[in-house]
């Protein structure tokens, strides 16, 4: 097997997974991840430990991530799309689309991305940030967005943020299209379950990964931390002085990976491939 890439938010980061580390040393990253937080040795504890590394030390390959922390659908897109050439920006890395069978894609939170449309008043395509819109809904600067909004969608906002998520998701499907064509097979892994009507929709299921855990199976990574705090959420793991982490747990990574391996397993097995 070749490599795997995996592109996702701050989950497949590796986020929080410092916290579980001895190392002391006193040189301060500025430059990747979250600047002057993450100390090196950190860092390299955070890449040893998070589940893309587990996953790829099972197949005996290597596994590669986003150089920064955070993230959304957008910037994974892009990310994976540097790899495959399919983009006019420079590389960031020194791969190629050959040295990978896998794209792991763990979904982030929707509106972490921009949303392009066209002003109704200048004619000029825009792009604006979901977030940002929903939580400063009463910022002047937003009007025409929301202009567009009433003359599109009968200002019905729920209208809208359901075309959002489509038109996200279909940049994901697109992407899954090219790197099926350079022979790289695709699985996605859900944050929130915001995208999985839009997977079941366009018969994707197949792609999707699961995670079990105590006879119980989840269909996004939310709802399996969500069913035990204590084991699979940072804060309620661990007390952290003056901040409170929500991201998964070293042992929550580990469920998270076994769920990849088998699902890479399933499809490694000569039998699914058989005609």
């Amino acid at each position: 097997m070749k490599g795997i890439i995996f592109a996702g938010c701050s989950f497949t980061w590796g986020q929080g997974l410092e916290y579980y580390s001895d190392l002391n040393d006193k040189v301060f990253v500025q430059n990747d991840g979250w600047p002057g937080i993450t100390r090196v040795s950190h860092l390299e504890h955070i890449k040893n430990n998070r589940f893309s590394k587990i996953v790829s030390t099972h197949f005996n390959t290597f596994d590669v991530c986003r150089y920064s922390n955070g993230g959304c659908e957008d910037t994974s897109i892009q990310f994976v799309m540097n790899i495959l050439n399919e983009t006019n920006k420079k590389k960031v890395n020194e791969f190629i689309k050959d040295d990978f069978s896998y794209l792991i894609f763990q979904t982030s939170e929707p509106t972490r991305n921009v949303y392009t449309y066209i002003d109704t008043e200048s004619n000029v395509e825009k792009e604006i940030p979901i977030k940002e819109v929903i939580s400063d809904s009463e910022n002047p600067a937003y009007l025409p967005f929301y202009q567009y909004i009433e003359q599109n969608f009968s200002n019905n906002f729920e209208l809208f943020y359901n075309n959002f998520l489509e038109t996200t998701f279909n940049k994901i499907k697109e992407l899954f299209r090219l790197c099926d064509i350079a022979g790289i097979k695709c699985f996605i892994i859900n944050w929130r379950d915001d995208y999985l009507t839009y997977i079941e929709r366009n018969y994707m299921v197949d792609k999707l990964i699961t995670i079990d855990y105590n006879n119980k199976n989840y269909k996004c990574i939310f709802d399996l931390m969500q069913s035990n705090l204590e084991k699979f959420d940072i804060s309620n793991d661990i007390n952290i002085p003056n901040n409170k982490d929500n991201h998964p747990t070293p042992f929550a990574h580990k469920i998270i990976a076994n769920a990849i391996i088998k699902k890479i397993e399933e499809y490694e097995q000569p039998t699914i491939h058989s005609v």
